[in-house]
């Protein structure tokens, strides 16, 4: 891996790229600054000479120790002869340490899958980087091996959802489960655009925030040496989120949060790639922070409740509005439509009356009168008649009309006692 200083690059004094051993890539740029990723720390950033190399003493100490036992096995191979409990028996323990130093052996060797490294630890010291993948020799009860995966790792925080207690009070013991990260959200501002004072998110509470950081091993000497492990790694990361979390949402509602997460998402990884080092090779934990956001605000069931209340509360008030302004529209079209044909009807019967009066050639209010008239045979009940403006004038006028029509009512009798009505016809001269 070339690891480049931090000073500017001049024609008279070039940066030295250096070689580290470990075999990795280097840090990534800092998001936020310019120039090398490593632009801190001890100038060129060179492996320090006083770092000792693990590794080659880890081997010389495992041919010596592995060279002794072989050897010992030597003159102990031959058939020692014993007796017990009465029985006679002979041991060659030459072959029995030969088996048992086989048998460790196979015991220390540990398989990588491909898609993760490991990291071997002898008593406490870190020795070097496995993997990927393979079959690697890590010495049984006197060292360990650290996995860890080359992919991309997501880390939801605290803990993966199944492990987080979320009911009241403190964690009890023996329930192997994580509080959640819970955040008091500040008071509302009215001179915030865009967010009504009604809202129900835009006040204080405490609720539960929930953050994601994905990210990727890239120099996993510099993480074993460094943080040590992943649960240690997740342990800083929650630092820095709740850090973070409780000097910026403690000015706000969730209502402000949730409108600028961009911009929150942004700050949240600015302040762990300021955790794990990034921009200075000596501090840096050999981690690149690829994304960090906030997954969620997790509010109480009572809230989203309320929530969902009012959002069923509008949307009642606005499908009352729809039918209202639908039967509106449709009372409108069907005025409209009557009065459409009501002046059809009174254009036709105009058009009638003129035609009429044309061919009669009589005047007008003689055919309106015996119209008049006809109305009244058709309903024999109607004691009102409505004449002209001219009162009582209009009436003489449209008398010999009426008088031919009105001969042709028929009168109505009573009938016998039995009900029966008979109808008797009425002549001219008797009207």
């Amino acid at each position: 891996m070339k690891i480049f200083g931090g000073n500017k690059m001049t024609e008279e004094k070039k940066i030295e790229s250096i070689e580290i051993d470990s075999g990795e890539t280097p840090p990534p740029e800092e998001k936020n600054g310019g120039g090398s990723s490593t632009g801190k720390g001890n100038g060129n950033n060179k492996k320090p000479e006083n770092e000792k190399d693990y590794k080659t003493i880890f081997w010389v100490i495992v041919a010596v120790v592995y060279s002794i036992l072989v050897g010992i096995c030597y003159p102990l191979n031959q058939n020692v002869p014993s007796e017990l409990f009465g029985y006679s028996y002979s041991w060659n323990w030459g072959l029995a340490l030969f088996l048992v130093i086989v048998l460790y052996t196979i015991t220390s060797i540990q398989i990588l899958s491909p898609q993760e490294k490991g990291g071997r630890i002898f008593i406490g010291w870190f020795i070097d980087v496995l993997g990927p993948g393979g079959p690697v020799f890590v010495p049984f009860i006197i060292c360990k091996l650290e996995r860890i995966s080359i992919l991309q790792i997501p880390l939801e925080l605290p803990d993966e959802p199944q492990n987080i207690y979320r009911e009241e009070g403190s964690v009890p013991e023996g329930v192997k489960k994580v509080p959640p990260i819970r955040i008091p959200f500040g008071p509302a501002d009215e001179t915030t655009e865009g967010i009504s004072k009604d809202d129900p998110l835009n006040r204080r509470m405490t609720e539960e925030v929930v953050p994601v950081v994905t990210l990727k091993i890239i120099d996993f000497k510099k993480f074993f040496t460094t943080i040590g492990s992943m649960d240690q790694l997740k342990r800083q990361l929650e630092d820095a989120s709740v850090t973070m979390l409780m000097r910026e949402f403690t000015k706000i509602t969730p209502a402000v949060a949730l409108k600028n997460l961009v911009v929150y998402n942004n700050t949240l990884q600015e302040a762990i790639s300021e955790r794990i080092g990034m921009g200075d090779y000596d501090k840096w934990w050999g981690v690149d922070i690829l994304k960090a956001e906030i997954k969620l605000i997790n509010f109480s069931k009572s809230l989203n409740k309320e929530i969902q209340s009012m959002a069923e509360a509008t949307a009642k008030k606005r499908a009352a509005i729809t039918v209202a302004e639908g039967k509106k529209e449709s009372d409108k079209l069907e005025g409209e439509g009557k009065g459409a044909a009501e002046e059809a009807t009174l254009r036709g019967r105009t058009a009638g009356l003129e035609h009429m009066a044309e061919k009669l050639k009589v005047h007008g209010s003689l055919v309106l009168g015996a119209e008049t008239a006809r109305g009244i045979t058709n309903n024999a009940g109607q004691k009102t008649i409505i004449a002209g403006a001219d009162g009582f004038g209009d009436l003489i006028k449209t008398a010999g009309a009426i008088a031919g029509t009105v001969m042709s009512i028929p009168q109505t009798a009573n009938s016998t006692e039995n009900g029966n009505a008979e109808k008797k016809e009425v002549t001219p001269d008797e009207a």
